[in-house]
């Protein structure tokens, strides 16, 4: 083998070696700052100041739910009063009762199962605060709102055998009798708005 030969076989094995060590061969680079800085995340959070108390007919005593019997044209009334930190400057929330509040005491159980589907359709919810659009549930939470102080009331209203326009079943309210729901789940949702797509 000659002299060039060897000389191209030991310059390519150490162009490999050096590869293989990680050197490179960079370009010209170069790189500057910028003004940049701390980025904080806003809040979005609801708590219960106290147990709220439920209510029935208007009448000022509290009653305790589990040994209440309903009868049709009963109205049940919780109130409670809660707090909201909402803080962002792009933050848009809802504030509404969860769909699942209210569920049937018996999965499959035709008495109860009617009865949560019809209670369903006659919750309502109402909040009173600073930060808190009218025109009902749900209602609209800015960020500008920061820490605020709510009264909530849930009003569900027990069948009264009468249809009406608010979705509620006539069979629902018939199959309803003797049956009994599970409002031990019953809550108060803020969820934030999804910011339209750009």
């Amino acid at each position: 083998m000659n002299k060039l030969t060897k000389g191209a076989i030991a310059g390519a094995a150490g162009l490999t070696l050096l590869l293989g060590g990680g050197t490179t061969f960079a370009l010209w680079n170069s790189s500057a700052d910028v003004a940049g800085g701390a980025i904080s995340a806003g809040t979005l959070t609801i708590a219960s100041v106290k147990n709220g108390s439920w209510h029935v007919n208007g009448a000022a005593e509290s009653i305790d739910l589990a040994q209440f019997r309903a009868v049709p044209s009963d109205v049940l009334v919780y109130t409670e009063t809660m707090t909201i930190a909402a803080a962002g400057d792009n933050l848009t929330a809802t504030l509404a009762m969860s769909a699942a509040s209210i569920t049937a005491d018996v999965t499959g159980d035709a008495a109860d199962e009617a009865l949560a589907r019809y209670l369903k359709a006659t919750a309502v919810l109402t909040a009173v605060g600073t930060g808190i659009s009218p025109g009902g549930a749900p209602y609209t939470i800015t960020g500008a709102a920061g820490t605020q102080t709510v009264d909530v009331t849930v009003t569900i209203s027990f069948p009264s055998f009468v249809p009406d326009s608010a979705n509620r079943s006539s069979a629902d309210e018939q199959a309803s009798m003797g049956g009994a729901v599970d409002l031990a789940g019953l809550s108060i949702t803020l969820d934030q708005k999804a910011r339209p797509a750009s």
